[in-house]
């Protein structure tokens, strides 16, 4: 819950420059997911996930830079955030299963578009 709260106040960046809340909000993020993981007792899990993490970080960050507006990402981000918290709290494994694929997928989906929108500019 702690990480939970951390994040949810955590001001999401603007854009390009604003490299300092690109990796404010980047921090907590992270410390958020990580708090679910690390409760396992799985020393090989924690470390293929923390690689997951590690590899994919430039595509969470082209999501938070992405086109999406920035109320519609802190609405988008918190609810879903929340929802996740929320089924992990209750352990219901399936809502967070669901919860935890669709939000690996609509990353990855903003982040891609993101870089089309990029290329495109240039």
């Amino acid at each position: 819950m702690s990480s939970f709260h951390l994040l949810s106040r955590a001001p999401l960046p603007t854009g390009q420059i604003d490299a300092k809340a690109i990796l404010n909000w980047e921090q907590k993020h992270r410390a958020f997911h990580d708090s679910r993981i690390f409760a396992c007792s799985s020393r090989w899990m924690i470390g293929f996930h923390s690689q997951l993490v590690d590899h994919s970080e430039r595509y969470r960050r082209a999501r938070l830079i992405g086109t999406v507006s920035a109320v519609h990402r802190a609405c988008d981000f918190e609810m879903l955030h929340r929802s996740f918290m929320e089924s992990v709290l209750s352990l219901d494994k399936q809502k967070a299963c669901e919860l935890m694929s669709d939000h690996l997928q609509r990353t990855a989906t903003a982040a891609v578009q993101g870089l089309q929108t990029e290329k495109k500019i240039r």
